[in-house]
């Protein structure tokens, strides 16, 4: 798989990390972040991460687990769609620390509560296939617009995205997309 012919950015879910991962995330190109799913903190796996992307110059996000975020200073924060909780006095800690927060949303709904825990981008999922959800829980390219028209915030396109659906994500408003599956697949 070759991501790197495209000019779309790419944020990479990962729940581990190891050489072979290491070695799979060197090869591409216009990686923006990588979303750490393990709530296992502090482990080796973890500080393996780190030091990768502060070597590597890429962002570092945690998914819902904000005294994390704080504790070992990372980039962000992404905030699950099923996660309707962020007090004002996180919110302002991360205003004041610099941090970022990412959300996650399937529909209108979690949209806005996304929107309500100011998150600068959101990701709209799934636009494609995937494991997790049958042909008529995903949104295909038409969906995916019609339901962000009038959104103001940063679309980040994620589910089921391959190489052989990657370059349908031009014909989005997305910003980049966010992978997982694909970099486990990758050569």
């Amino acid at each position: 798989m070759k991501f790197n012919n495209h000019s779309v950015k790419i944020y990479i879910f990962i729940d581990s990390f190891n050489f072979l991962i290491e070695e799979k995330i060197q090869k591409i190109k216009n990686i923006i972040g990588i979303i750490y799913e393990n709530q296992l903190i502090p482990s080796e796996n973890f500080f393996g991460i780190k030091k990768f992307c502060k070597r590597n110059k890429i962002k570092l996000y945690i998914l819902d687990n904000y005294k994390a975020v704080i504790k070992y200073k990372l980039d962000g924060l992404v905030i699950s769609s099923f996660n309707r909780t962020i007090s004002n006095i996180q919110k302002n800690q991360f205003k004041k620390n610099n941090i970022e927060i990412l959300g996650k949303a399937h529909n209108q709904l979690e949209f806005y509560q996304k929107n309500m825990q100011n998150c600068s981008s959101i990701f709209l999922s799934p636009i494609f296939i995937t494991n997790k959800y049958s042909k008529n829980k995903i949104l295909e390219i038409s969906k995916f617009n019609l339901m962000s028209l009038n959104w103001s915030s940063r679309l980040i396109a994620l589910g089921g995205i391959k190489l052989s659906n990657f370059k349908k994500i031009k014909m989005t408003r997305s910003m980049a997309v966010g992978i997982k599956s694909a970099i486990e697949n990758f050569e």
